[in-house]
């Protein structure tokens, strides 16, 4: 999707009073950018986040990967820097070891 979408849709939500407005950030467009491109992506993710009710962060670079033990702790950072409601979803056949470490 080209840049100035998304931002333009939070804009128009926002300027028409929509009551709950979700922004979807699909990994990190400022990661992979330099110079000037990376302020750029900066300033308007940062304008479509302000737009926005709720921001939901969809990310490879925010999964959590290990045992039970090292994912847990992982979510605890995640926590730690203002997520409010991580989404668990264990990929093992056995989710037991799972649910015991968050429980």
């Amino acid at each position: 999707m080209p840049v100035g979408v998304w931002l333009l849709g939070m804009l128009a939500a926002w300027l028409c009073r929509v009551p709950v407005r979700v922004y979807v950030v699909r990994g990190f467009r400022i990661e992979t950018a330099t110079g000037w491109r990376r302020r750029l992506f900066r300033s308007l993710e940062w304008v479509a986040i302000r737009c926005a009710n709720h921001v939901v962060f969809n990310s490879r670079s925010l999964m959590a990967v290990g045992t039970s033990v090292e994912c847990r702790d992982k979510v605890a950072e995640y926590i730690d820097a203002g997520v409010t409601c991580p989404i668990l979803y264990p990929l093992m056949p056995d989710i037991k070891p799972v649910v015991d470490a968050f429980a």
